[in-house]
């Protein structure tokens, strides 16, 4: 039996969510907590080959436009009474547009009605700039036990997508 495929057009809207804790290893410790969202809209494509009513392996792909919104503290002592404070390193946001892909499986169980699952894969490069007392230095994104130290502009370099990470 011939594998027939259908193309269709995909509009998709994802919403992403992580934080994280980092605390030094040091005599005077500083805790950074770091806390990212972002919301995406795909359009593109999606082919799907139909083997048999049932199940339908498919592919897709197209562009991302992604928003993302960052903050990072950073608290802590500097080792004598009342010594404590808390400063905001980031508080930014930024939108870009990247690409997505995506695979999955498609099982129809009545006329019109599928269940299935999907693997997906989105990125777009964003710009956060940081401030603060100690945002001068360094920014430590934690998620997914990542660190980034700034350049000279005063810039963060991120990827933002279903998941989060700091590229160089």
């Amino acid at each position: 039996m011939p594998t027939a495929t259908a193309t269709a057009s995909v509009t998709s809207v994802l919403w992403a969510s992580d934080d994280d804790t980092y605390t030094t290893d040091s005599a005077d410790p500083m805790t950074y907590f770091t806390d990212v969202d972002t919301i995406e809209l795909d359009v593109g494509v999606r082919s799907l080959f139909r083997r048999d009513k049932f199940f339908k392996p498919y592919v897709g792909g197209g562009l991302a436009f992604i928003k993302m919104d960052a903050q990072q503290t950073v608290s802590g002592s500097l080792g004598f009474p009342g010594s404590e404070y808390t400063d905001t390193i980031l508080d930014d946001s930024d939108t870009g547009v990247g690409i997505w892909i995506d695979a999955g499986i498609l099982f129809q169980w009545k006329s019109g009605f599928n269940v299935g699952a999907d693997v997906r894969y989105s990125s777009a490069a964003v710009q956060l700039s940081a401030g603060g007392l100690f945002g001068r230095d360094r920014v430590i994104l934690t998620l997914e036990s990542v660190r980034k130290t700034r350049d000279d502009s005063g810039s963060c370099r991120c990827q933002a997508g279903s998941g989060v990470a700091v590229s160089r």
